[in-house]
């Protein structure tokens, strides 16, 4: 009784009586089986035995960095990053190379006697962007990387000023093989070319969740040639899936890499009829944009859709997207029939003028 939906043992601890019955549904669609033992005035035990196989293990992405690298001049890294957990991880993704990690610019510094061919600063170390300029100055083939994404590392950071020291921004949660493709753009296609990793059979019925379309022949767009679309986003492997989707629906798309830019070309000469804003960027996020782009759009009295890209999937998070001027809410990952739809919807209100 207690899978049932709408079963509950304590009616007065609140709650819907569905958890246990979706997690019934989900086990059972894994061809498992889940269970409890309970005893009054002790407590219960619940338990989930499900058959999954061991995934193979992913040596193809560490085989392809090894082989490049043991055919490249080796690479040496310098780390500043004052979070431990960070560092670690990085540390242990930059093995192949001659790396040395610090968790200060006090400490980074005394080791700028030798050269470095990638330095890796953290935007939440302080004096970051003054070590930045130091290294600019000093070594100016050293290859600098700002590591942080969130809004406010980066609200003490003038953008011109930023882009003259750091090459790229990448995510403090990013994996080893953006981490490597940043450094080595040439290693990108070594991996596209090296064996993927099968996935785990978890014995999923045929119904697949995400449609496949076949590569060859794109899927039209009714009229895309009168929509121009910028993507923002700050992540190059987002940018490129959506890229490629957008091109195989038939659509234009120039790309933002944070809010600044995505203000900037709203009202160039090449301004967007639609905007796809990722809500968390570097430097200005896309809340920020928006409310930004809409202060603007008074004065020129203008109105462009803005089509919010995020993870964040509850109301509230829908909510606050709305409430920041944005007309619409797609979420990540994005498939290919969704974006299609989305834009199509306002595709036909723009050519209606139907606009908010």
């Amino acid at each position: 009784q207690l899978f049932q939906p709408f079963v509950q043992a304590v009616s007065s601890r609140g709650g819907t009586g569905l958890g246990l019955s979706i997690c019934k549904q989900l086990v059972n669609h894994m061809n498992g089986e889940i269970a409890f033992e309970s005893e009054v005035g002790k407590g219960s035990r619940f338990w989930v035995n499900l058959p999954l196989k061991l995934a193979p293990a992913p040596s193809s992405l560490w085989d392809s960095i090894r082989d490049f690298t043991s055919i490249h001049p080796l690479k040496s890294v310098l780390v500043v990053d004052n979070e431990s957990h960070s560092r670690q991880s990085l540390a242990e993704m930059l093995t192949p190379l001659a790396s040395i990690v610090c968790s200060s610019v006090e400490e980074a510094t005394g080791h700028l006697s030798r050269r470095f061919d990638f330095v890796i600063v953290a935007l939440t170390v302080p004096d970051a962007m003054e070590f930045g300029e130091l290294l600019r100055r000093e070594h100016p083939y050293t290859q600098l990387l700002a590591l942080g994404y969130t809004t406010e590392s980066h609200q003490l950071c003038d953008m011109s000023v930023f882009e003259s020291i750091f090459v790229a921004n990448i995510h403090r949660r990013l994996k080893a093989r953006s981490l490597y493709t940043h450094m080595f753009p040439q290693l990108d296609e070594t991996l596209n070319k090296a064996p993927r990793t099968p996935p785990v059979d978890m014995h999923r019925n045929s119904n697949s969740l995400m449609p496949s379309f076949p590569s060859s022949s794109p899927l039209p767009s009714s009229n895309p040639e009168h929509v121009h679309v910028l993507l923002c986003d700050d992540n190059l492997s987002n940018q490129k899936v959506i890229m490629r989707q957008l091109h195989k629906i038939g659509y234009p798309v120039t790309c933002a890499s944070n809010g600044v830019d995505a203000v900037q070309t709203a009202f160039s000469t090449s301004s967007p009829s639609i905007i796809l804003m990722d809500c968390i960027m570097p430097v200005m996020d896309g809340y920020q944009a928006t409310r930004e782009i809409r202060l603007r759009e008074k004065r020129t009295k203008t109105h462009t859709i803005i089509i919010a890209l995020t993870a964040n999937i509850f109301p509230e998070d829908q909510q606050r997207c709305f409430d920041c001027g944005m007309d619409d809410f797609l979420s990540k990952p994005v498939a290919i029939p969704a974006l299609r739809a989305m834009l199509h919807k306002w595709e036909s209100r723009i050519a209606n003028k139907l606009l908010p």
